[in-house]
């Protein structure tokens, strides 16, 4: 998702797909329904997380939540924090292996996980020391 236009556009846009209003109307089902028509700039998140967990629109949304994994390997949308990584993770293997660029960046992003949990066990034993007074 490269242009300023581009960012500007929605999913349903980009996609040239415009879906009718579903008919099984779980708050998920509509909730996706409705992301299609935010421009991909406004997609937060959560609603990254959510589309991507329903393997909605990949091509999409996975280039948008590794730039912000990028920036914070723990952020998160509604659930706890790393619930963004987590669904990324989740995107299934022939995805990766149809993107090897964005492949190479959740590499990266993984390298910075690995680094970031040997740096806290390095801490926590110090760490353990502390109670509740």
């Amino acid at each position: 998702v490269r242009s300023r236009r581009q960012r500007q556009m929605c999913i349903r846009d980009r996609e040239n797909d415009y879906w009718e209003k579903p008919e099984f109307e779980s708050s998920l089902t509509w909730k996706c329904y409705q992301l299609r028509k935010v421009p991909l700039s406004k997609l937060s998140a959560e609603n990254l997380r959510m589309l991507i967990a329903q393997q909605f629109s990949l091509d999409y949304t996975v280039p948008l939540a590794l730039n912000m994994l990028e920036s914070d390997i723990l952020v998160c949308g509604d659930m706890y924090e790393g619930d963004l990584l987590n669904s990324v993770a989740g995107v299934e293997e022939q995805f990766w292996k149809a993107n090897p660029e964005l492949n190479n960046q959740l590499v990266e992003i993984k390298t910075e996980v690995e680094q970031t949990i040997e740096t806290l066990s390095e801490i926590l034993p110090q760490l353990e020391k502390r109670v509740y007074s």
